[in-house]
């Protein structure tokens, strides 16, 4: 009943939150029992008879190898939530380090049609750390850890066996989480590479009202209510959020204006397809590199992100190596063209998304 009621009022993505825990039993830790899978299969049978365009959608905030599970056989969800994106670009961003974040990438699985991963990097919960079991050292956990709340940041925490506690999320808008204290132009910088990375890989990108926003940490909710969470769940008055957005000198009217213009130059390629190839490219450290290809073969992207806060120079062989192209070609993001004869350079924290149609 409940399920079709969705579909009578016109759902078009149906989401299962915090659906591991489904089915319950006594004498297990409910979580991730093979009822639960059966249920999930179950609702996208029926779906599939009484309405075949709904997306089920998965939310599982735990270790990526489960994640991944409620793809099942193809035959479970449509979208699962990329839930070791956030933390891995947040590790690699702070630490000018995507050597976790590449190799982590080339994992991901070759889905079929009709199935791919909602990417995102905030949320109205925190950014989750168990999606970086067996991908980052404990130690790397426990610097970022340390840097979130450099900036501001709260760190909700989760009871081991043992009895010990280890991080469960960190509770930050996405902003603070990347800002470079007193470095206004370094903070939007460095989160805006953060965007261009999620907007641009394969899957559906979904991008959390206080991210397009940017807004910053909200120290008075939490002060007010002392939840870890409200940090990044503030609330506006329409008249004091048009007043941010409209000043052209702020910060947020920066992000907003950079974010929408990116959006809409992204719609009109179809290389960025849910379901369109991704190859990770290897160009070390420092840079995090994709190249993304139109299923029809009409358009192939590069997309190519500085990590760091220094201006890096590729080789455009190491970028592109399937043939010649024209030393010209189009970069997406600020609608201009690039010389990439002599390579490629990206400023510190550039991200590129270079058209080679």
């Amino acid at each position: 009943d409940i399920l079709f009621l969705y579909v009578a009022k016109g759902v078009r993505i149906l989401r299962l939150d915090a659906v591991a825990f489904l089915w319950k039993e006594i004498g297990t830790n409910c979580l991730h029992l093979p009822q639960t899978h059966e249920v999930v299969k179950l609702i996208r049978d029926v779906l599939e008879v009484v309405a075949p365009h709904v997306i089920v959608l998965t939310e599982t905030n735990v270790p990526h190898k489960e994640n991944v599970s409620y793809f099942g056989e193809g035959d479970e969800a449509h979208m699962v939530y990329n839930f070791s994106l956030p933390p891995l670009l947040l590790h690699a961003l702070l630490r000018g380090d995507g050597s976790h974040l590449t190799g982590w990438a080339k994992t991901l699985p070759d889905l079929p049609d009709g199935q791919t991963f909602l990417n995102f990097t905030a949320s109205h919960d925190g950014v989750g750390v168990r999606p970086l079991q067996g991908i980052l050292a404990d130690a790397e956990l426990d610097w970022v850890v340390g840097e979130v709340k450099k900036r501001g940041g709260k760190v909700s925490q989760r009871s081991m066996p043992d009895g010990s506690k280890r991080p469960y999320e960190l509770n930050i808008t996405y902003v603070d989480a990347l800002s470079e204290p007193g470095e206004e132009s370094v903070s939007i910088a460095r989160f805006l590479c953060s965007q261009a990375i999620m907007l641009a890989m394969r899957g559906v990108p979904a991008l959390y009202i206080h991210s397009i926003l940017g807004t910053p940490n909200w120290t008075e909710g939490f002060e007010e209510t002392k939840r870890n969470r409200t940090l990044n769940r503030r609330q506006y008055h329409l008249n004091d959020l048009s007043e941010l957005l409209d000043d052209s000198s702020g910060k947020q009217h920066k992000i907003f204006q950079t974010l929408t213009s990116w959006l809409i130059r992204r719609q009109h390629h179809p290389a960025f397809h849910p379901e369109a190839p991704m190859e990770i490219l290897d160009l070390g450290k420092e840079c995090f590199g994709f190249v993304r290809k139109a299923r029809d073969g009409s358009e192939i992207v590069v997309c190519l992100a500085n990590l760091t806060g220094k201006p890096l120079k590729l080789r455009w062989q190491d970028c592109y190596s399937e043939g010649a192209v024209a030393d010209s070609v189009r970069e997406i993001l600020s609608g201009t063209t690039l010389d990439v004869s002599q390579g490629v350079e990206l400023a510190p924290y550039g991200p590129v998304w270079i058209s080679l149609t």
